[in-house]
């Protein structure tokens, strides 16, 4: 909803001309909905131009990528958004707690709660302001009993970044019985086979259509 070029070709698309930007909020995701291919396409050209331009440029601002994946997901009223995943070279992991400093080091380098300066970066702050705040006009979807938001929020910032896990050493109990962290590993397993088992097999192997109808393919 931020990129008005989209209400903007839709509507070219519908034979219509003009400045859309002043069009109530639900009408501009009526206009979305109507036309997801066109959305989706150049939803599409600005996701290859933030790993192209950004993630994967030059200038590496996480660090050199080896490899990445993203979910495209739309929300109700018609925006597409990504989550994704990405992979850096030689990203420290937590194997035991002597690691912990070092990765809450990598996390800070680029992740941060601060709000820009408004003075010395106004565009940057204007961004976040408006992206990476969460909106005080809430749903009553958003409260537990209409009484307290739901998960805990809103949240304060921390002083400083920590991480928090299951106690070390703590798979078993003198008794032999499994505790913590490994009981939570066995449940996260039980649900991927889970999962898995629901998967098709086609999805599971996927093949190179094209490849193997090629011979069907039209000539242009």
């Amino acid at each position: 909803m931020r990129w008005p070029e989209f209400i903007a070709v839709i509507k070219a698309q519908q034979g219509e001309e003009g400045d859309f930007s002043g069009l109530d909020w639900n009408v501009k995701c009526e206009i979305l909905r109507s036309n997801p291919v066109t959305v989706m396409r150049m939803f599409e050209k600005r996701v290859d131009a933030l790993m192209t331009d950004l993630i994967l440029s030059p200038a590496q601002p996480i660090g050199p990528v080896e490899d990445y994946l993203f979910r495209v997901e739309f929300q109700a009223r018609g925006s597409p958004h990504i989550h994704m995943v990405v992979w850096i070279e030689d990203a420290p992991g937590v194997q035991d707690p002597e690691d912990c400093p070092d990765v809450i080091e990598f996390i800070d380098r680029y992740i941060t709660c601060q709000m820009p300066d408004e003075k010395a970066d106004p565009e940057l702050h204007k961004i976040v302001s408006e992206v990476q705040i969460h909106s005080q006009n809430h749903s009553k979807t958003c409260r537990k009993g209409n009484v307290s938001w739901r998960f805990g929020f809103p949240r304060l910032p921390m002083d400083k970044t920590i991480i928090a896990c299951a106690p070390w050493n703590d798979d078993e109990d003198a008794g032999g019985n499994k505790k913590g962290g490994e009981k939570a590993k066995d449940a996260m397993m039980s649900r991927k086979r889970s999962v898995e088992q629901k998967i098709p097999k086609r999805v599971k192997s996927p093949r190179n259509l094209l490849e193997r109808n090629k011979g069907r393919l039209r000539k242009s």
